[in-house]
């Protein structure tokens, strides 16, 4: 019996040298590394496995072997063995000649740069800025024919930007051209069309303003529009709206203008008012009827209340004018 177990013992590691000493026998062996990272459009067989022959010739024709295109830039493709297997016959590996050993997964991921399409918008905007008079913050921009991302295999990326010739328009559509270069050479044009709206802060009415009321903080906010909706009334300033009287019904969210309002009228007819009167640096304080309407800085007729004298005196706020006598 244990002259059987030796025989099958000898058979045993005879086998096991003869499949050593066959494999040896080849000229070429690759080892495909179960993770790699490359930096070509191409995978190159170089990139991914160590290389062993003894013919120089017939390595460096597997050092220069390209197994087909690269995944995206920072993306990454996961092959199984048979898939590896199939690529490196298409490719030219002579499996005759060659022993391959590869494991049963074979991630392959390109290094590369991305552009994205953030970036891109940014610089046709800038592009666009330098032949606007307004302040960026004023403006919104509508940017067409942009694409999300952009890869390039890995190298140094430049982008540049100009406008179109003849374009020098302040409004309408500007057409912008991107020029994307990877360590120097051009490699792609982007045609970029861009819109914008110029938006200013203006005031607007927080609600219904009935006719005849006098605006206080409580009837105004400030909120950016676009110029387009705006007239050249519109205002701008606080103190052109507070205080002022409201010609009309003005509706809420209204943007406001000049023409809604007039100075209220601070002294009507009728109306018994002070009156400062200035002579030097003397003064005095009388009181008077009106004998007319009159908003501020208007001059008005008064009948003097203690003499009935009729003068001439500048309303200077609600129920109250001023007069200066020469000395």
């Amino acid at each position: 019996m244990k002259k059987y177990w030796f025989i099958v013992v000898v058979i045993f590691f005879s086998g096991f040298n003869f499949v050593e000493l066959k494999s040896e026998g080849k000229p070429v062996v690759i080892k495909i590394k179960s993770e790699s990272h490359i930096s070509d459009k191409f995978i190159k067989l170089a990139e991914i496995s160590e290389i062993h022959a003894k013919d120089k010739k017939i390595l460096q024709k597997y050092l220069n072997l390209s197994l087909g295109y690269a995944p995206k830039p920072n993306e990454e493709t996961v092959f199984d063995k048979s898939e590896m297997r199939m690529m490196l016959y298409k490719a030219g590996v002579d499996f005759e000649t060659c022993e391959v050993i590869m494991p049963e997964k074979i991630k392959i991921k390109s290094a590369g740069v991305i552009v994205k399409g953030e970036e891109l918008i940014e610089i046709a905007k800038k592009e666009v800025l330098k032949k606007l008079p307004w302040d960026e913050n004023l403006l919104e921009f509508r940017i067409k024919k942009i694409p999300d991302a952009i890869s390039f295999p890995k190298g140094n990326v430049e982008i540049r930007s100009s406008s179109r010739k003849g374009d020098s328009s302040v409004f309408g559509p500007h057409q912008i051209v991107l020029m994307l270069f990877l360590d120097g050479n051009l490699k792609r044009k982007i045609d970029v069309s861009s819109y914008f709206d110029v938006y200013a802060p203006v005031y607007v009415s927080t609600s219904k303003i009935e006719k005849g009321k006098i605006i206080d903080e409580t009837d105004i906010t400030i909120e950016k529009r676009s110029i387009k909706e705006l007239q050249s009334s519109t205002i701008y300033r606080k103190e052109d709206v507070i205080g002022k009287e409201a010609k009309l019904i003005i509706p809420e969210n209204a943007v406001l203008n000049s023409r809604m309002f007039q100075e209220p009228m601070l002294v009507k007819k009728g109306e018994i008012i002070s009156i400062l009167v200035k002579k030097g640096a003397l003064e005095v304080i009388s009181s008077g009827e009106a004998l007319e309407n009159g908003k501020k800085d208007q001059f008005v007729k008064v009948r003097e209340i203690n003499n009935k004298k009729v003068i001439t005196v500048k309303i200077i706020e609600k129920g109250k004018g001023e007069i200066t006598i020469s000395e």
